[in-house]
Order: C-alpha cells, then sequence, then structure tokens
C-alpha cells in the first residue's frame, strides 16, 4: 500500500536497477516511474482488506467523540456525523506539499511514512493559518496579529502554548484510491532560466546573451505528483480551558478561510492547493 516505500526503498536488485535508471535516463524515465507508482498505488487500494483497514482507521482518527470541551454545549456532533472542529474540504486543484523536501527524484511529495498516502501535517497546517491570521485578520484587529492576545490563544508562543491541536489531514475513504495524480511542469527556456537562478551566472553577460528566451526553444516537461482528492481535517481543543470550545470554531473558520481563499503547500499563485467545500457534503 505504501507509494513512499515504492519510491524510496529499493527492497531487491531489480527495483535498484529500475530507479538508477530513472537517475541516469531523461525525463521519460521519470515519467514512466511515476506512472508505476501511481499504478501500484492504485491497485492497492483494489484489495477490499486494505480499504476495510482504512475505514476503521479513519473512522478511529476522526469519529471517536472527544472529551466535552467548555463553551461547546450542544455541539458535540453536527448534522453529518462529524465532531466540532472536524471537517472535509475537495481539492480544487492539485496540491503539491513538500518540494522544498530532500528527494531521490528531484521532486517530492509528502506522503505519509508508514501508510504510503498524501497527507497534509498539521505543522503545515498550523503555520498556513497562522500566517493568515495574521496578514489578514491582523489588518482588521490587533488581537489577531502575532503576539497578540486572539492569535497566541489559536497558534502560541515561544511563551505560551496554543489551546488548539492541529492534526494532520487525510484523505476522505471514497477518494483514497485515487489521491495520487501525475502532473507536468513544461519550462521553455530552462538553460537561460538555471543561468539565471545560479549566482555564477546572474552576472554573466556574455553567457546570458547567448542562452537568450526564443521563440523555437524546445520545452523540457517536467513530470511530479500530485496529490487530489477530499481530505479530513481535525482541530483539537484544550477540555481543560474556559472557553476551548467557542476558541476551535474560531480556529476552524480560520483553517476553511485560508483553504479556499490561499491555499496549501506550493505553487498556489499558479492554482495548485486550492480547496472548496465538498460536494457530498461530507
Amino acid at each position: 500500500m505504501s507509494a513512499y516505500l515504492y519510491m524510496t526503498k529499493a527492497a531487491d536488485n531489480r527495483r535498484r536497477r529500475e530507479l538508477e535508471a530513472v537517475f541516469q535516463s531523461g525525463e521519460g524515465a521519470r515519467q514512466a516511474f511515476y506512472e508505476k507508482v501511481i499504478k501500484f498505488y492504485e491497485n492497492c487500494w483494489k484489495d477490499k482488506e486494505w480499504v476495510i483497514w482504512y475505514w476503521h482507521r479513519y473512522e478511529q482518527r476522526f469519529r471517536i467523540q472527544p472529551p466535552p470541551l467548555s463553551g461547546c454545549a450542544g455541539q458535540s456532533v453536527r448534522d453529518n456525523g462529524e465532531q466540532p472542529g472536524v471537517f472535509t474540504l475537495e481539492c480544487a486543484s492539485s496540491v503539491v506539499t513538500g518540494q522544498g523536501q530532500p528527494s531521490v527524484l528531484e521532486t517530492h511529495l509528502t506522503l505519509h511514512p508508514i501508510y504510503g498516502f498524501p497527507y497534509f501535517p498539521g505543522t503545515m497546517i498550523k503555520g498556513a493559518a497562522a500566517h493568515y491570521c495574521h496578514r489578514v485578520l491582523g489588518a482588521q484587529h490587533k488581537d489577531f496579529l502575532e503576539n497578540g492576545a486572539y492569535y497566541t490563544m489559536l497558534f502560541g508562543s515561544a511563551e505560551q502554548a496554543a489551546i488548539i491541536q492541529y492534526e494532520d489531514a487525510w484523505p476522505e475513504p471514497g477518494s483514497i484510491a485515487n489521491a495520487l495524480c501525475l502532473d507536468v511542469l513544461t519550462p521553455h527556456h530552462r538553460s537561460y532560466q538555471g543561468l539565471q537562478a545560479s549566482k555564477e551566472g546572474a552576472g554573466d553577460i556574455q553567457a546570458a546573451e547567448s542562452l537568450a528566451p526564443r521563440d523555437d526553444d524546445s520545452p523540457i516537461p517536467v513530470h511530479y505528483l500530485t496529490a487530489s482528492g477530499a481530505y479530513t481535517f481535525k482541530l483539537v481543543g484544550d477540555p481543560d480551558v474556559q472557553d476551548a470550545g467557542d476558541w476551535l470554531g474560531v480556529a476552524e473558520r480560520i483553517v476553511r478561510a485560508m483553504l479556499q481563499s490561499e491555499g496549501l503547500g506550493g505553487k498556489t499563485n499558479s492554482g495548485y492547493g486550492w480547496f472548496k467545500e465538498d460536494k457530498h457534503g461530507r
């Protein structure tokens, strides 16, 4: 089931040779390898035992009744069966996460290191929500600015822990089998862009003129993995804190607004990482 292990562990000589071929060959070899990864991943979810296992694990993680929160009376379970702070949103576009992390294949996607499916770490969700709170809500009320009273309650500070815990987001069971997708980037002027990005070539006028962009440059496609589908998010309030339930509702609204108006992960300016309300109402 683990696409993570498939890509990162060469269990035998055949797999090791396959990975070496990807390193040494052109972009076509990487595309073919990623297609194998996706096929392997999808075939795993055709096994009913894996599906049943995930349903149980998902229910255990997202549906179990949490301890009652102060300020959350009458909101223990929603109409769709979800707990307060638990909600599902659908990807309105592909999502790319972890591309800045080291990877044997140059382009990386955050996959669960044990279960192997795409997921969004709670630390990433918290960081993106905190940035949104400071930049957007802070412009409306000073207490939402970093180190402000409301911000500190929601996201903590160097001296005080937050009363809200932001947990990892997992794929909704109905979409997990198709959560891994292949995408492609087609830079048309790779030599020139590489020269501009390098410190050595930044001031080389002669090299820049020789590699200047031309209309007849051939694009060089770069294939990489992205995440798709519907994902369930979970926020948990501290049951020992007064009015934790009210703060949980505020945190959920911030995370929802961030996901739908600014996006999550990388390349959001290019249209990646956007979310919308789950069409199935989950």
